[in-house]
């Protein structure tokens, strides 16, 4: 039963010091015509609940609630950023030469897996090339030579770093190679691994590398490789609510026993009182514990948190989460769309 079929409570998941009600939507437009609630979903009533508020912002993550939605529809962009939105990633491994300990597969596997820079929209599938060649439009090319030498000034007993010259292969190393009217598109070395300091292998003297790298678009969907995103994740937001008024001693208790420092004490003519201060927090499992405190936790529905690491900075965090609403209108790629 919901909440007491209080319509404040539709949207939320209530979380007692006995048990988690209301855990089920329910979807039915005519289900709460006996306390005249309409439960119909349109796309206007959709506009006006749902809104966006962008919590905290990096270079390598987003923090950001999302306000009047189902967890099943927080999910699915969840999902849609892990693998529809496209990006340009090494796809074949043109292997000249390699003496070096690893395997060659390992390391195209290794190279895959190194995110570019480059702006996929400015490119398109190779599957789509009339019959299914690569070019100019559609693949970017890097060389990768490295080469390991002694270095001749350096004593026996110092560091490999200093021994030896060329000892680490990172992806600094690798040269793109414009093709066609590449190199006008997107300016001199404007094309280039996000970060220069991945380790790729380790050399040492006379171990080589040399290897030509073709680059296309993708979507995690085919392989992670792929994903703009190494992590994305929600969780439902807490909404505290207060059902009695705390005074003195009690008060402060209670603002102690939360390690988020989500409650304060409200001055009323020298008689303090319980607030809630703060929209969303973990809810500790003692505040359930303690005698005569019965607060209650409930989802605003669905409360958002996505992160990118530093790695997966190819496109900017914000533009990866408005192509991920995109996504869910229409398909990117050849693939069909679901009906539903």
């Amino acid at each position: 039963v919901m909440a007491e079929l209080d319509p404040s409570k539709r949207g939320r998941i209530v979380l007692t010091n006995r048990n988690v009600q209301n855990v089920f939507s329910i979807e039915d437009p005519h289900a709460f015509d006996a306390i005249s609630l309409d439960n119909s979903l349109t796309i206007e009533s959709f506009k006006k609940k749902m809104s966006m508020k962008i919590i905290e912002e990096k270079d390598d993550h987003v923090v950001f609630d999302i306000i009047g939605i189902d967890a099943p529809l927080a999910n699915a962009l969840r999902r849609i950023m892990l693998s529809e939105v496209p990006t340009m990633a090494i796809e074949n491994v043109y292997i000249y030469q390699n003496t070096s300990i690893m395997q060659d597969e390992v390391l195209a596997h290794r190279l895959g897996l190194i995110p570019i820079a480059a702006e996929p929209r400015m490119f398109s599938y190779v599957n789509e090339a009339k019959d299914k060649e690569m070019n100019e439009t559609n693949t970017l090319v890097f060389t990768l030579v490295a080469e390991c030498k002694k270095n001749p000034s350096a004593k026996s007993s110092a560091a490999p770093e200093t021994l030896y010259v060329g000892a680490n292969v990172t992806s600094g190393q690798l040269k793109w190679i414009p093709q066609g009217k590449q190199e006008e598109r997107f300016g001199k070395g404007g094309v280039k691994p996000v970060h220069d300091d991945i380790i790729i292998t380790k050399l040492r003297p006379g171990q080589k590398i040399e290897a030509e790298l073709l680059a296309e678009k993708g979507i995690g969907k085919e392989h992670a490789k792929w994903s703009p995103v190494c992590t994305a994740s929600y969780r439902l937001l807490p909404e505290i609510e207060i059902k009695k008024e705390f005074r003195g001693a009690e008060a402060e208790a209670l603002v102690k026993l939360c390690p988020m420092k989500v409650f304060d004490i409200e001055d009323l003519g020298g008689n303090g009182a319980m607030k809630d201060k703060k929209s969303s927090c973990a809810v500790p499992t003692k505040l359930l514990d303690v005698p005569r405190v019965h607060p209650e936790a409930s989802a605003r529905g669905g409360g958002a948190a996505y992160r990118t690491p530093e790695s997966e900075r190819s496109l900017h965090i914000l533009r990866r989460i408005r192509r991920s609403l995109q996504s869910t209108r229409h398909c990117d790629r050849g693939y069909e769309c679901p009906e539903e």
